[in-house]
């Protein structure tokens, strides 16, 4: 029987919930881009939600990189999976009578696990950057303040 508690449980998790609305916002445009291509894709939208994510999130460094982390995998991994289903099932379907099928299986598993890898790695640094960023610029401005340039302290008489 499928329960819930576990995915409640991760949902109440503020990190989690971070990752995986970023790793959602950016797995339609990782999907349209290998969708284009046929053959690779992008990473600009995995950078660009750990670079949200990373600016929204409050946390310390490490909690940061990790939420990051996790970004990039919720939005990668989907991509990967539907990208080494496709010559597994080639291999499979097409197999030569002396090819070991377990084969393309490995590589597809080592396919998947080195992507997810590298997608955690560039969300990571996507979130440190907009942690970095929300330092430098603030995490929340007034509009005013932000669409004029005027200091919080300063007070005009």
């Amino acid at each position: 029987m499928f329960r819930f508690r576990y995915w409640r449980s991760l949902l109440a998790d503020e990190s989690w919930r971070y990752a995986i609305v970023g790793g959602l916002l950016a797995l339609p445009f990782v999907a349209r881009s290998y969708w284009e291509t046929g053959m690779t894709a992008g990473i600009e939208p995995i950078f660009a939600a750990g670079l949200l994510v990373g600016y929204f999130f409050q946390g310390s460094v490490d909690e940061v990189g990790r939420v990051g982390s996790r970004t990039g995998v919720v939005g990668a991994l989907p991509v990967l999976l539907w990208m080494s289903v496709e010559p597994v099932a080639y291999v499979l379907l097409e197999t030569v009578p002396w090819y070991d099928p377990l084969v393309p299986i490995a590589v597809a598993v080592l396919f998947v696990t080195i992507g997810s890898l590298f997608a955690a790695l560039v969300g990571a640094i996507g979130a440190r950057i907009g942690d970095w960023l929300s330092e430098k610029v603030g995490r929340y401005r007034p509009p005013v303040v932000a669409r004029w340039g005027l200091s919080v302290n300063s007070r005009s008489e």
